[in-house]
């Protein structure tokens, strides 16, 4: 069975070639030759120590929330939005089934960035893969964190096989536009969010 095409500097790729069996690459696509299910305590410590760099990237895990809703705080507050952020560990817990993506960790575990993400059915394409939040921390920027992190997310949509990924970006963030264009995304001005606000929980 042929698995799409992945970046071969993330941790999905590596994860992969790493868990399975009997597997082998070409021109980063990977190629597995049976059906075995991966080990899925060897993909946690893939991801968690697959190589010695200072920052790691994994998946959210539950204890992360505390800090994850402090960054929540700071990106609201860089979008210049700070009083739209109402979520809160308390809440991330209660409807921790719902929150999926991808942290970035240093190793004395200071999470300086995140992805989040969900799958989505799109009228047009089909199947999908949706980020909400990509977000660095302004020490952090410039370093390829945001790459590796966006990286992970493409991956999972490819394995996923989505259709594909979509994310918005600020109208004003012109540095963030370029980094997407540099990515492959295509950013079109058509579309505005609607929100309806359901009430306080």
């Amino acid at each position: 069975m042929a698995l799409p095409k992945m970046n071969e500097r993330s941790e999905i790729f590596r994860l992969m070639k790493s868990c399975y069996p009997n597997v082998f690459t070409f021109k980063g696509r990977i190629i597995k030759s049976d059906m075995e299910n991966p080990d899925k305590n060897k993909i946690e410590q893939i991801i968690n120590n697959r190589n010695n760099m200072e920052i790691i990237i994994r998946r959210i895990e539950e204890n992360d929330f505390p800090q994850m809703a402090l960054l929540f705080s700071e990106f609201a507050a860089f979008q210049n939005m700070p009083e739209r952020m109402t979520n809160s560990p308390e809440r991330m817990k209660k409807e921790k089934d719902f929150i999926f993506g991808f942290v970035a960790v240093t190793e004395d575990n200071a999470i300086i960035g995140y992805a989040t993400c969900f799958f989505a059915y799109y009228t047009w394409t089909g199947k999908s893969l949706y980020m909400d939040d990509l977000f660095v921390k302004q020490k952090y920027r410039g370093k390829g964190v945001g790459t590796r992190l966006l990286e992970n997310v493409i991956d999972l949509a490819r394995y996923a096989q989505c259709h594909k990924l979509r994310w918005q970006v600020s109208h004003w963030n012109n540095r963030a536009q370029q980094f997407y264009k540099n990515m492959g995304a295509v950013i079109d001005d058509i579309e505005f969010n609607c929100d309806l606000a359901l009430g306080k929980s």
